[in-house]
Formats: C-alpha cells, sequence, structure tokens
C-alpha cells in the first residue's frame, strides 16, 4: 500500500492487492465473515480495476483519491477478516467457487472482471 501511496507500486504489488481482494470478498462470501461489508469489497475491486487498467497503459499504478479509499477500507476488512478467522475457514475461503485464484492482475486485460472474485 505504501508504494501504491507514493506512486511507485507495480504489477506486481497490484498483483497482491487483487489477491488480497479476492481473499476479502472469499471469505465475505463462502464463510460469511463480514457480510455488512460486500458494498465496500465491491467498491475496492471496481477502484483496483480502474486503477490497474490505467496502469496498463501508463506504467504507473497511481489511485484517484476514491480509489485510495476504497481500497485502503478494503485492506483493513482484510486484516480483521484475517484476525477472526480460523484456519478452517482460510482453507475452505481458498477454493472458492467466488475466486479464480490461479488468476492474477497480469491477465487483466484479457478476462477483466474474472481475475476479481465473482458473485
Amino acid at each position: 500500500m505504501l508504494k501504491l501511496t507514493q506512486g511507485t507500486a507495480d504489477l506486481l504489488d497490484m498483483d497482491t492487492l487483487v489477491k488480497a481482494s479476492n481473499m476479502s470478498i472469499s471469505l465475505e462470501r463462502s464463510q460469511k465473515l463480514g457480510t455488512d461489508w460486500r458494498d465496500e469489497l465491491e467498491a475496492a475491486k471496481q477502484a483496483l480495476i480502474a486503477v490497474i487498467e490505467r496502469g496498463q497503459k501508463t506504467a504507473r499504478y497511481v489511485c484517484k483519491g476514491s480509489e485510495m479509499s476504497a481500497i485502503n477500507l478494503m485492506m483493513e476488512i482484510h486484516d480483521a477478516q484475517l484476525d477472526n478467522a480460523t484456519v478452517s475457514m482460510l482453507e475452505k475461503a481458498l477454493p472458492s467457487p467466488f475466486t479464480f485464484t490461479n488468476r492474477s492482475c497480469y491477465e487483466l486485460r484479457r478476462c477483466r472482471d474474472e481475475s476479481f472474485a465473482v458473485g
């Protein structure tokens, strides 16, 4: 997140955020952990898509203010979920049908929303 706020994030950094988003959405949907945050997780997903799409054109991954707020909140939700999840919940969330865990933002051009959780 620090590199994203400084404007120095690269595709690997964005891929890490995509994976955190996928895990948060999967925990929310498959394990019912943080169900009251569904809209905020969706907003963060859309923010990540926008940042990555712009970054693929400019080779710079920079957030607008609202995107940064949404992504920051998603990371706070993600941290809270991890604090409250059991190992069993995490194991069950990983192969969830709600995420494509083998895809990342490296394939975003081709699969756009498929690299994120779907519902």
